[in-house]
This record gives C-alpha cells, structure tokens and sequence, in this order.
C-alpha cells in the first residue's frame, strides 16, 4: 500500500481496510460498508477533467485504476490541502517533513501532532502524520 493511503483507512479487520472515521464523517458518500461497492472503477478522466476537478471529484477519481492517474490525483489533493490553514501551519508542516528526513522521527511526530490538534480539518498535515509514523515504523491503527 502506497504510505500516503494510511490517512484514508483507521486499520485492517481482517478481510478489508476500515475506512478512517473522521474522512467518511466529512466524506460519507465515498464510504461504504457494503461489499457490492468495493470494487467500483471510475473510468479514466481526461487531463482537462483532472485540472477542472473539485475536491470531490479528484477523491472519486482516486477509484481508477489507472496508476498514473491515481498519482497525478494525490498531487493536486496535497496541492489543494497545503494551504488549507495558513501559512504558520504550513511552515511547521514543512519543518516536520526536513526533520523527518533527517529521520528525527520523534520531533516530527510530536509537531504534526500539535499541527493536528490545532487544525483538525487539515488534510495535508494529517498526510505527513501518516507518513511520519509509516516511515518510522510507528503506524498505529485506530
């Protein structure tokens, strides 16, 4: 699994992911418990469909099975969520992000956490956290 897809599920039960409480609270078309959905492909869109696409659109364009596509649509997500909260909150995302890569995973953790906790709605910030805690080998479900 792509690391940048923790954020979208809380765990594993065993026989499939559990979507992530908080994403399906602000999401609540995209999840579903019903095995009949799973396996839903949208067709492949056009570049233009891609550049002219909303924030819903591009997580439903998430479904293709195409994984150039898939790619291109977490790119403008993080695009689109990087600003969501300011720039002090993105300053601290970034430093988070240097410190991770210097893997200082502890400091990292501790200052997406606080990014988080001060901006719940913060996609981006909640990425990296995922990232960060993947990466360090710290990945906590639920």
């Amino acid at each position: 699994m792509h690391p940048a897809l923790l954020l979208y599920f809380d765990g594993f039960d065993g026989t499939h992911h559990v979507a992530s409480t908080a994403l399906a609270a602000r999401y609540p078309s995209d999840a579903s418990t019903k095995l009949k959905d799973v396996d839903v492909v949208v067709a492949t869109p056009s570049i233009i469909q891609l550049q002219f696409a909303d924030e819903d659109k591009l997580l439903t364009y998430m479904r293709c099975d195409d994984s150039t596509i898939v790619q291109f649509v977490m790119a403008s997500l993080e695009g689109m969520w990087i600003g969501q909260c300011g720039q002090s909150a993105q300053n601290e995302v970034q430093r988070a992000v240097e410190l991770a890569g210097k893997k200082k995973w502890d400091e990292a953790r501790e200052m997406l956490e606080q990014v988080v906790h001060d901006f719940p709605e913060y996609a981006y910030a909640w990425n990296k956290l995922a990232m960060v805690e993947y990466q360090s080998g710290e990945f906590r479900y639920g």
